[in-house]
């Protein structure tokens, strides 16, 4: 087993330069160095013992499998997002009650739609309000807000926010006894410890 691993050894480095050394020039043909690496590669393969052989042709046909199936998991992901997406836009008084369960505060949204940033698939919120629960104006306005998400963390089932822009918020401030601000019809800020 030593003498084959020592002669293994002693011909790698042989195996690429002695074509090289023979002609004295590189050959610029279409497919040469192809076909050439390719022979290479099967001379490389002879020498070698055969269970280290079929070792790497396995670990190389499963490299392929591998990769091949990570591909397709992510077709299906993009797919399925592609044909849902659409779909989130129909459920907007769903959204606006979840929001204004979660804040104690009533929302509003004008307009909801699937919104696309390059392969993140995100939503579109026009005319998104926020109102105090005991008044009629809102104390914040947002024009539009776009929300994208990370596709290959929903693999894992995990939501992960890839990009968000808000534009053109308006906020309704007031100004405390205290000296400190609140966005009107919204608790003030509790102070931090130690300040």
């Amino acid at each position: 087993m030593k003498d084959k691993l020592r002669s293994f050894l002693a011909a790698v480095p042989r195996f690429g330069s002695r074509s090289r050394r023979a002609s004295g020039k590189k050959s610029h043909t279409p497919g040469s160095a192809k076909t050439s690496g390719k022979r290479g590669f099967q001379a490389l393969a002879r020498k070698l013992p055969r269970p280290v052989a079929r070792a790497m042709s396995h670990c190389g046909r499963y490299a392929w499998y591998g990769s091949a199936l990570v591909l397709a998991l992510l077709a299906v992901v993009f797919t399925v997002a592609r044909l849902t997406l659409p779909l989130v836009a129909e459920k907007k008084t769903e959204i606006e009650a979840y929001l204004s369960h979660k804040t104690t505060h009533r929302i509003q949204i004008h307009a909801l739609d699937a919104h696309w940033d390059g392969l993140h698939p995100g939503l579109r919120i026009r005319g998104l309000q926020v109102y105090p629960l005991d008044s009629l104006q809102p104390a914040v306005e947002l024009s539009e807000v776009r929300i994208s998400v990370a596709l290959l963390p929903l693999l894992w089932r995990e939501f992960e926010i890839n990009t968000l822009v808000v534009t053109h918020p308006r906020l309704a401030l007031e100004r405390l006894s205290d000296g400190r601000f609140r966005v009107s019809g919204f608790g003030p800020v509790a102070p931090t410890q130690g300040t």
